[in-house]
């Protein structure tokens, strides 16, 4: 039996698989190093990218909290401005009212000298004075309607604007004592010494010449 011949190119077919296999080992090999690298590179990146992460989280967590601050300190600040508010309101209603009364002062002080006279608590009227000009107040204002009473006729339209303005607002004021002579507060000063005592009544009315109603300026209200 003949041997069979060999193949003149199994040599070079062996050469060439070797050099493929070395090729590819060399490819592989590469690939690997630069794919190993690329993850480092990108484990050292996502590193970072947590530490900005962590950083802005911090840095919003500042915020928040200064935010958190700066609302509570507006709240207290619009508080504050509220109250001077409400202070400058009052002081303004207080001009006002302090405006009014010296006005009011100034034309009774016209009027009649001996009213302005009156407010230092000092001055005396005597048994003989009474106010030069005094006119009824309308039964309608009046607790007892049968008991007429009077009061200065410059006060007159000053009083029924008062009680009309209550009135509108559910407020029902009706006058039981108006202008009183000399004599009549004697009376009546003396009538509350016999209730409560002279040292009580001292508190709360005045003797006989020194009390508004004789002036025709004040009234009792119940």
């Amino acid at each position: 039996m003949k041997t069979p011949p060999s193949h003149p190119n199994k040599g070079l077919l062996i050469a060439g698989g070797i050099i493929v296999a070395i090729v590819l080992l060399g490819y592989g090999g590469y690939r690997y190093y630069t794919l190993y690298q690329k993850d480092i590179f990108l484990e050292r990146r996502v590193a970072e990218f947590e530490k900005e992460v962590a950083s802005l989280r911090a840095s919003i967590a500042s915020t928040t909290a200064g935010l958190t601050d700066a609302k509570e300190e507006n709240v207290k600040l619009a508080r504050d401005l509220q109250t001077e508010q409400g202070k400058n309101s009052l002081f303004e209603a207080q001009i006002k009212e302090i405006s009014g009364t010296v006005g009011t002062l100034k034309k009774l002080s016209e009027t009649d000298p001996e009213l302005l006279k009156k407010y230092s608590k000092v001055y005396f009227l005597s048994e003989n004075y009474a106010p030069a000009q005094v006119s009824s107040i309308g039964s309608q204002y009046l607790f007892d309607q049968k008991k007429p009473q009077l009061i200065h006729s410059q006060v007159l339209s000053y009083l029924v604007g008062l009680l009309e303005t209550a009135r509108r607002d559910g407020i029902t004021l009706q006058v039981i004592s108006g202008y009183r002579s000399f004599y009549e507060q004697v009376s009546v000063k003396t009538g509350y010494e016999i209730t409560y005592g002279a040292g009580t009544a001292n508190q709360f009315s005045a003797e006989q010449g020194y009390s508004e109603h004789q002036l025709g300026t004040a009234v009792d209200f119940t």
